[in-house]
């Protein structure tokens, strides 16, 4: 049997015991070393921002792969003690899709295109490096240690408010928003709502890794506020201010993507919990109601220029959204971008244009616009998802498969931690799910690296919370 790690002073022992189970053929101090490893890029992740804007913003694209030598690591590691992960036919397919995208790369570096080879590695560091990391999460964590890593995540919700406040009241171009970086290529551009009000970036580069920062808090405070108090490993202090400074970093975000994502977690807790546990669905709906009717009265009071800014963006965005796809605004809008793929499928090559070619680094240095013509503006538009970025990027047959394979990810991912849920009275593994199965279904995993990265190592908490709650029955088996 496998020592078990000790539990931090201020714990109950018993609750203790309960969140950190052995784990049979792994080492402890082998478990324990990836687990550091793991939050190492997790907590770079979230801090990456800070050394790329004003510490080192010379740096800023060489320290945007920061992660990547931890992750690598953690395979070499894992990979050395012959590990067995977690088996799964996702699993499997996953391992088939980077086969897959190697031989795509190899066939575009070979083309009369010529695509850069930096294009082509980036393309499938968006794709296949961070995938199988949520494996092994799956396989070394315990609950033990997503508590930990969630208790210090509402502890940094603290000091990010604070900033997301600083740079409120800053221009857009100040250094507290777009970094210290003295030349065009070094500063980060900060967007504005109506009235010039910043969209906040917090410590990230851009506003949308505090979105995804924010709703990912959201989810892990959630998750302890519906625990017994006595089984929470987090303080009840700690948890009131740290809510509040996610509510806060929520309502001056200016971002709708914010709101709309942190609504799908809410949702996701109201009637995921219904169905599984109804004491904790009573819980979550006070604390759904306390939270959104208490916030919605105290910004416009606190903030009255932020929220007037913010609802005026808000029906300017729902006008314009409903005369491009009819009634229902925004809704009509994600249903309507969620087929406009389609319509790159008949003009896509049947290997597709190249790994990393519908990029954000690609968009950027103008390389997309040269390879790639659009004829229409759906056609455009389409390339703007992600789903139309896989068609483009792996051509039609494989950018479907790879369409299927995610839409598969999370119905396994729904139907696994509801299940736990219900067994174990865990709020975990539902909650984390709530968080990362939209942007796991749709959401710009193979665009953007900050996404990528929250992601796939949420899918990994997710699938360990799952694991470790069923009193340790392997449910990917």
């Amino acid at each position: 049997m496998c020592s078990i790690a000790q539990p931090e002073i201020g714990f109950q022992p018993a609750i203790t015991k309960a969140w950190t189970p052995a784990f049979p053929g792994i080492e402890e101090p082998h478990r324990r070393l990836i687990v550091r490893l793991v939050s190492a890029v997790y907590w770079l992740l979230i801090f990456e921002g800070v050394l790329r804007k004003w510490i080192f913003p010379q740096w800023g694209r060489e320290l945007f792969f920061l992660r990547d030598p931890f992750v690598i690591l953690v395979y070499i590691l894992v990979f050395a003690r012959r590990t067995r992960l977690p088996r799964s036919g996702l699993k499997e397919i996953g391992f088939a899709f980077s086969v897959a995208g190697l031989g795509l790369a190899f066939l575009c570096g070979v083309s009369d295109r010529r695509i850069p080879a930096y294009i082509l590695v980036y393309g499938l560091r968006n794709y296949f490096l961070y995938m199988p990391l949520a494996f092994v999460i799956a396989r070394y964590f315990n609950l033990w240690d997503l508590a930990q890593l969630a208790r210090k995540t509402l502890m940094v919700c603290i000091p990010m408010a604070l900033l997301v406040l600083v740079q409120l009241g800053a221009p857009a171009n100040s250094p507290i928003n777009a970094g210290l970086g003295e030349g065009p290529d070094e500063a980060y551009t900060i967007h504005t709502t109506e009235n010039g009000i910043v969209r906040a970036a917090g410590m990230f580069t851009s506003d949308v890794g505090l979105t995804a920062f924010v709703s990912s808090s959201l989810a892990m405070a959630l998750a302890f506020w519906v625990l017994p108090a006595q089984s929470r490993p987090v303080g009840r202090m700690l948890l009131v201010v740290s809510t509040a400074s996610i509510l806060m970093c929520l309502g001056l975000s200016g971002s709708r993507g914010a709101v709309l994502w942190s609504a799908v977690v809410m949702i996701g807790a109201f009637f995921g919990l219904f169905f599984v546990r109804p004491k904790m669905h009573f819980k979550a709906t006070i604390l759904i109601v306390t939270l959104v009717s208490g916030t919605a009265i105290t910004l416009p009071v606190l903030f009255p220029q932020v929220t007037e800014a913010f609802v005026l963006r808000w029906i300017d965005a729902g006008r314009a959204e409903s005369q491009a796809y009819g009634q229902g605004g925004v809704l009509a809008r994600a249903a309507h971008e969620s087929l406009l793929f389609c319509v790159l499928i008949p003009v896509t090559p049947p290997a597709g244009y190249g790994i990393g070619l519908a990029g954000n680094a690609s968009w950027r240095l103008g390389l997309r616009d040269e390879v790639i013509s659009f004829h229409s503006l759906d056609e455009t538009n389409a390339a703007e998802t992600d789903w139309g970025r896989n068609i483009l990027e792996m051509g039609p047959i494989l950018g479907c498969f790879f369409i299927l394979f995610r839409i598969s990810f999370v119905i396994r991912l729904v139907r696994e931690a509801l299940a736990a849920t219900r067994r174990s009275g865990h709020s975990f593994p539902w909650l984390l799910c709530t968080y990362v199965a939209g942007m796991l279904f749709s959401g710009q995993i193979t665009g953007n690296g900050t996404v990528n990265g929250y992601v796939w190592l949420f899918v990994g908490f997710c699938m360990a919370a799952t694991l470790r709650a069923r009193t340790f029955e392997e449910v990917f088996q």
